[in-house]
């Protein structure tokens, strides 16, 4: 029987929607922490011919940048000129000319002018950077199954001098930010690849530099196996438990006043030790007094003075009843403690829970594998830090804090979802199956 046009095209579609559904639709970046720093780090594969490219993570910030003071060669460079689509999409006001010699960062025509910053040291430079478009390689994944790396034409990104490394793990070469902005990696994903990846992404931060994390954009399953078996796998997805996100239309980060946030803020209600409520001032953190906001740039959670040390306080009482000594303080830390009398646990050090209350009900507990920091082995720290009273945002929860946890950041229904500590679950975020 002959076979007609109209069932050839048929196969021939249903063979295309075959492939496409087959083909891994997230991104996969690896994280693994630096040593030295304490700082994330990810690498991503840059240019043409393609380079492999160490990149400080960071929630906040204003899409990712690059040292272009260092050999930078790359076919697909392209400057990003004054008044071009990527130039407005960007929301970039101002333009430069660079009269030097000429090379990625400097040209004599008129390109979009931005101002990388490290967030990690707050500094900036000015003239400020060049923004531009390169080719960049990403490995894929969907569910348990690991994809191709595949290529997207056009990643925006901004060129920064040299000394604006300075304070960044050794061997970086920029900072790839996850903040909100047009030109943040969640947003610049989406873009490129469409409606199969929303703006959606999870962190999973490793608690030891011989450990890997991941960074996973799309949505889920995210499935992880368990510590003593690979074949025991599971959606960590379904243990999150969500918040919302807030936006802040005023942020503090910003140099002028009545700049909205990229950066990903959360409405903290009460501070618990031991689920007993610690005295704050409460108004400190409404969004109007500075609130709180999540950051992988501070390796330990930051408080305001006042909040810091009512928290501190709190749980040395509470470490005294359990007959546990206090010892020398070891900066940044001031509230320290022998092991002489401690137990420990498979979360941990067996020391007071810190709980952290929204507005919304929602819960999150903090075991003492995220909430002290070894010192010596005789002596472990309260891994909290005083900020000063001048503090813009109020209390700043870090990266410790953040460590194999399961955190999935929605950019289309403002929410954070989080999970408990993953060693509850004899899990870790090194083992993402894909």
């Amino acid at each position: 029987m002959a076979i007609t046009n109209l069932q050839l095209s048929v196969v021939f579609l249903l063979a295309i929607l075959s492939i496409a559904h087959s083909q891994p639709r997230n991104i996969f970046l690896p994280v693994t922490k630096d040593q030295s720093t304490l700082q994330y780090v990810t690498q991503i594969k840059l240019g043409t011919p393609p380079v492999s490219r160490s990149l400080v993570v960071d929630l906040g910030g204003r899409g990712p940048w690059i040292d272009c003071d260092q050999i930078y060669k790359s076919s697909t460079y392209k400057p990003v000129l004054c008044g071009s689509e990527v130039c407005s999409f960007s929301k970039i006001q101002f333009c430069f000319v660079c009269y030097a010699a000429q090379r990625p960062g400097c040209n004599n025509t008129r390109i979009c002018d931005i101002t990388p910053i490290n967030t990690v040291t707050d500094n900036f430079f000015v003239p400020a950077g060049e923004l531009a478009t390169d080719k960049v390689s990403v490995k894929t994944f969907s569910g348990a199954r690991s994809g191709p790396d595949v290529i997207l034409p056009r990643l925006i990104l901004s060129c920064a001098p040299n000394a604006l490394l300075e304070g960044l793990a050794a061997g970086t070469t920029g900072m790839a930010y996850l903040d909100g902005s047009p030109n943040g990696l969640p947003n610049q994903f989406s873009s490129a690849i469409g409606s199969r990846l929303p703006r959606i992404f999870a962190l999973c931060l490793p608690s030891t530099p011989n450990k890997r994390g991941a960074i996973l954009f799309g949505s889920p399953p995210y499935i992880f196996h368990t510590n003593v078996n690979k074949s025991n796998q599971q959606d960590l997805s379904t243990e999150l438990t969500y918040t919302r996100l807030i936006i802040n239309p005023d942020s503090p980060e910003s140099f002028q006043r009545g700049v909205r946030s990229t950066e990903y803020y959360v409405s903290l209600k009460s501070i618990l030790v031991n689920k007993m409520p610690v005295s704050i001032n409460s108004t400190l953190l409404t969004l109007a007094s500075g609130g709180t906001k999540i950051s992988t740039a501070k390796p330990y959670t930051v408080l305001e003075t006042s909040i810091y040390k009512s928290l501190a306080s709190a749980f040395s009482k509470h470490m005294a009843a359990m007959k546990i000594t206090k010892v020398a303080p070891v900066a940044p830390f001031t509230e320290c403690f022998s092991t002489d009398n401690l137990a420990y646990t498979a979360l941990g050090p067996d020391v007071p829970v810190i709980g952290l209350t929204f507005e919304d009900g929602a819960a999150w507990e903090m075991y003492g594998y995220n909430s002290m920091a070894e010192v010596s082995k005789r002596a472990l720290c309260l891994a909290f830090v005083d900020g000063g009273s001048a503090m813009g945002t109020k209390l700043v929860i870090g990266g410790r804090q953040l460590e194999d946890v399961l955190l999935q950041f929605d950019l289309r229904a403002l929410r954070l979802g989080f999970t408990r500590s993953l060693i509850w679950g004899d899990h870790a975020c090194e083992n993402f199956a894909a």
